[in-house]
C-alpha cells in the first residue's frame, strides 16, 4: 500500500499495470513507433490547508525510527520502547512513555523526542514543514515520511505535482516524478484538480472525467479514443492499487 501522490504509489502502479494481462492486451499497438507517454498533472495539492498534524500517525510511529537513532541506547531499553510503545507516533512519546524511561535515554535521543513534540506543536502548514524543520529531527525521520517530505520539497510546484508514465506496447517503461510538464518529453498531458484524480484512483472512467471536463487532456484525443479499452483499463489498475491518501 502507497501513499498518492508519490513516487511510490507510481512505482507500485507501474508495477500493477505491467501484471495486468487485460491492459497488456487492449495496448500492445499503444506507442508502437510514436511516443504515447502521459504525464499527469495533479494541481490543487491543499498543502496551505493541512498541518503536520494532519499527517497519519502511521507515518511517525516509534517502530519506523531509523536504526541509527538507537545506537546508543541499551539493546534492551530499546526493544522495550518498541514493544510497548513502538505504534506511538513520536511527537507524543514524552506523553506516552513514563518520565524514568525518558530521563534514562541519551541525550540525543531525548533531545530527539522533544524536538519532534516542539514541532507538532508548532503545526506549521506541510508547505512550510520543511523549512522549519529541526536539522536533528529530519535526520531521524522515518524513511517513508522523510522520502514524503523530501518530494513535497524538491516536486511540488506551489499546489502542483507532475506525474511521468512511460507507456509503450502495452508496457509501462518507467515512472517519475518531474519539476514541470517540460522536463518530460511525453506526448500527452492530463491534468485537473487533486479531488478529480482521487476520482480516477477510484476507478472513474478516465473517458467520462475528460468529456465532462473534470480532467483534461492534452495530445492527440482521436488516438486516446482509439485506445479507450486501455484507457479504462489504466484506470481500472488504479483503482485495484492499494492506495492511502495524503490528503
Amino acid at each position: 500500500m502507497a501513499w498518492f501522490p508519490t513516487v511510490e504509489w507510481l512505482e507500485l502502479y507501474r508495477e500493477a499495470i505491467n501484471e495486468d494481462d487485460e491492459y497488456a492486451e487492449h495496448a500492445a499497438e499503444w506507442g508502437d513507433g510514436w511516443n504515447g507517454d502521459f504525464v499527469f498533472e495533479i494541481r490543487g495539492l491543499p498543502l496551505d490547508e493541512h498541518t503536520v498534524s494532519d499527517l497519519p500517525d502511521e507515518l511517525l510511529e516509534l517502530r519506523k525510527v531509523p536504526d541509527e537513532v538507537w545506537s546508543e541506547v541499551d539493546d534492551g531499553a530499546r526493544d522495550t520502547l518498541i514493544d510497548e510503545y513502538g505504534e506511538a507516533p513520536v511527537y507524543a512519546l514524552t506523553d506516552e512513555v513514563p518520565d524514568a524511561i525518558v530521563e534514562s535515554l541519551p541525550d540525543d535521543v531525548r533531545g530527539l523526542l522533544e524536538d519532534a513534540e516542539g514541532f507538532f506543536d508548532e503545526d506549521p502548514a506541510l508547505e512550510d514543514a520543511s523549512d522549519e524543520m529541526p536539522a536533528a529531527l529530519e535526520d531521524a525521520l522515518p524513511p517513508q515520511l522523510d522520502r514524503l517530505m523530501t518530494e513535497l520539497d524538491e516536486k511540488v510546484d506551489e499546489d502542483t505535482v507532475y506525474a511521468h508514465i512511460g507507456l509503450e506496447r502495452g508496457d509501462c517503461t518507467e515512472v517519475g516524478m518531474v519539476e514541470s510538464r517540460e522536463e518530460s518529453d511525453a506526448a500527452f498531458v492530463i491534468h485537473g484538480e487533486y479531488d478529480d484524480w482521487k476520482e480516477l484512483i477510484e476507478g472513474s472512467d478516465p473517458i467520462q472525467l475528460i468529456m465532462s471536463g473534470k480532467l483534461e487532456l492534452e495530445g492527440d484525443m482521436n488516438r486516446v479514443m482509439e485506445y479507450a479499452e486501455a484507457a479504462q483499463r489504466l484506470a481500472g489498475v488504479s483503482a485495484e492499487t492499494e492506495t492511502r491518501y495524503i490528503f
